[in-house]
C-alpha cells in the first residue's frame, strides 16, 4: 500500500520534537481534503500516537510514537473517528472496560530459560522439600474450590510509603492489571483488546484492600 497524506494536529507538543522534526509550514485543511478526495482508493487509515511522559514519575521528556488502528465499518467512519481524536488526549478509561481481559505488549529484559521461582516469584520451600530436591519446585497452586477468588485493591490509596521501587509516585491516573506484565520498571507497556478474547462472563473484581507498606529494602 501507498500512504496518501498525513493530518497533523494544530496543538502539537513541543517534547515531539525531540523525537521528530516538526514541520514549520503546514496545511492542515488542504490535507484533509486531499484525503476525502480519495476516500474511493483508501483501504486503510492509521493514527499516530504519542505518550506523554512529563506527567509520570519517570525521569523522561522524549515521548514514544507506535502506529495504531481505527475501528470502523467503511474509510469514511474510519476517517470521521481519526479527526475526533486528532489532537486530544485519550485515556484509558475511554477505551477498556472495567474487569475486561487485555493482551499487553512490551520487551523483556531476556533471561533465558528460568525456573517458576525466577518467572513468577513464589516462595522458596523449606524443610524437608528442600532435603528431597524439591525447594524450588511449586509447592501448590491453590485450592481446586472455589475455582476462583475475588481480589480486589482500594482507589482512594496506591503509592506505597516512599513509592514504588525504581519508579516513585504515581501521580496521574493508573490501571490495575490482574496477571503479569512483560519488562522491568518503567518499561513502556501497550495495552490491547485481546487478539483470542475469552467469551466466558466475568464479575468485575472488587477491590477491598491495598497495602501501602513501604516497599523499600523488601
Amino acid at each position: 500500500m501507498k500512504v496518501i497524506t498525513e493530518v497533523l494536529a494544530d496543538n502539537l507538543d513541543q517534547e515531539l520534537s525531540r523525537k521528530i522534526s516538526l514541520p514549520k509550514e503546514y496545511n492542515k485543511s488542504e490535507a484533509i481534503a486531499k484525503i476525502q478526495g480519495a476516500l474511493e482508493n483508501t483501504e486503510e487509515i492509521r493514527v499516530l500516537v504519542h505518550t506523554n511522559p512529563k506527567v509520570t514519575s519517570v525521569p523522561k521528556k522524549k515521548p514514544d510514537i507506535f502506529e495504531c488502528g481505527i475501528g470502523g465499518a467503511n474509510p469514511e467512519e474510519k476517517l470521521n473517528t481519526a479527526l475526533e481524536l486528532l489532537g486530544n488526549e485519550v485515556k484509558a478509561s475511554e477505551i477498556f472496560n472495567e474487569g475486561e481481559f487485555v493482551d499487553a505488549i512490551a520487551t523483556t529484559k531476556g533471561k533465558g530459560f528460568q525456573g517458576v521461582v525466577k518467572r513468577w516469584g513464589i516462595r522458596i520451600q523449606y524443610g524437608k522439600a528442600v532435603r528431597a530436591g524439591k525447594g524450588r519446585h511449586v509447592g501448590s497452586i491453590g485450592p481446586w474450590t472455589p475455582r476462583r477468588t475475588m481480589w480486589t485493591v482500594a482507589v482512594d490509596q496506591i503509592n506505597p510509603d516512599g513509592g514504588f521501587v525504581k519508579y516513585g509516585l504515581v501521580k496521574n491516573d493508573y490501571v490495575l492489571v490482574k496477571g503479569s506484565l512483560p519488562g522491568p520498571s518503567k518499561r513502556l507497556v501497550i495495552l490491547r483488546q485481546p487478539i483470542r478474547p475469552n467469551n466466558k462472563a466475568e464479575d468485575i473484581p472488587q477491590i477491598n484492600y491495598i497495602s501501602t507498606k513501604s516497599k523499600q529494602g523488601v
